[in-house]
């Protein structure tokens, strides 16, 4: 049976939990089949572009998971778009931490320096 799912209906998978799925196997690319890795790139950029759901991807321990992903290359040209988009993440990140400088303390509010030092 075909599960056919339209745009709106997507709304419902874009919180928490699931979120932080998907960027635990963006940080574990190099593990996935080409075919897993685009359709968690295609959920990504529909949750963070088209749907507007930045905040949840600014979590401390989403943003580890995309560092981990760009400083572990593959040779295969989904890790392109992989990398594309989470430079586009990351450059998101940076634009509203220069427009709002409170936004620190919202990305930093898990001990994160209690965590490196």
């Amino acid at each position: 049976m075909l599960l056919l799912l339209t745009f709106s209906g997507l709304q419902d998978f874009y919180d928490d939990d699931v979120i932080s799925a998907y960027c635990d196997l963006v940080g574990n690319h190099a593990k996935l089949t080409p075919q897993l890795k685009a359709i968690v790139i295609k959920f990504i950029h529909r949750a963070f572009v088209v749907s507007n759901q930045q905040a949840i991807f600014f979590k401390l321990t989403n943003l580890e998971r995309f560092r981990k992903a760009i400083e572990t290359p593959t040779a295969d040209p989904e890790f392109k778009q992989l990398h594309d988009l989470l430079v586009y993440i990351f450059r998101q990140l940076f634009k509203m931490l220069d427009k709002n400088p409170i936004l620190h303390l919202e990305v930093f509010e898990n001990n994160f320096f209690f965590y490196y030092f």
